[in-house]
This record gives C-alpha cells, sequence and structure tokens, in this order.
C-alpha cells in the first residue's frame, strides 16, 4: 500500500499528494505534503465521504467525486464500499493520465486488498 501511494506521488509531477481513508474517518495511509495536517485530512475525508454519498443517492453508481479549485483538484475515487482514495493534483494535469494512474494504483490497492 505504501509503495503503491509512493510511487503514484512520486511518479506523476502534477500530484502533490494521496491518501486512503476508511469511511469510518480514519486515514489508512498518508503520502500529503507535511502542511495538511491530520484534522485538514480528516476534514477533506469526511467531504469527500458526504459528496459521494450524496451522489449516490441521484446516481447509485457514482464511484468518483472531485473538488477543484484555483491551483489545486482533489479527487476521491472508491476503493470498495469503506474506503477512498483521495488524491491532491494539479489543474493542469492531461485528464488521461490522471486516469491512467489512478486506475493503475486502484488495481494495486485491490490485489492487496486495503
Amino acid at each position: 500500500m505504501e509503495h503503491i501511494l509512493g510511487f503514484l506521488v512520486d511518479s506523476v509531477d502534477e500530484i502533490t499528494g494521496a491518501f486512503l481513508y476508511n469511511i469510518n474517518s480514519k486515514i489508512i495511509f498518508n503520502r500529503m505534503p507535511a502542511e495538511y495536517s491530520a484534522d485538514t485530512l480528516h476534514h477533506i475525508g469526511q467531504t469527500m465521504v458526504r459528496n459521494l454519498t450524496i451522489g449516490k443517492e441521484w446516481f447509485p453508481d457514482i464511484v468518483e467525486v472531485s473538488l477543484h479549485f484555483m491551483e489545486s483538484n482533489i479527487t476521491a475515487k472508491e476503493i470498495h464500499e469503506q474506503g477512498l482514495l483521495v488524491v491532491m493534483f494539479n489543474p493542469s494535469i492531461n485528464k488521461q493520465k490522471l486516469h491512467m494512474s489512478l486506475e493503475l494504483a486502484l488495481e494495486g490497492l485491490a490485489e492487496e486488498d486495503v
């Protein structure tokens, strides 16, 4: 798990950080920049869980939600019913590169049965 997130963050310049978040408000693994406190990450995780839950009310097959800011974006992809892969990235990233990188990370995490 540590290797997969480390590779995701280190191999794609536009990805600034990532963490795994359990919907029970637990950070499983953190590879975000040091300036993000545990409280901030919990808040981001809770926000993404809430947004995904609301989205599922209208679109039951939704598996990803995003927040977009001027200088960074945050995307959360469902790993399974109990967890999210949360990734922060630069808005200038090539969307195909981001999608491919996230799918590879999700495959690796599924193999580890996170």
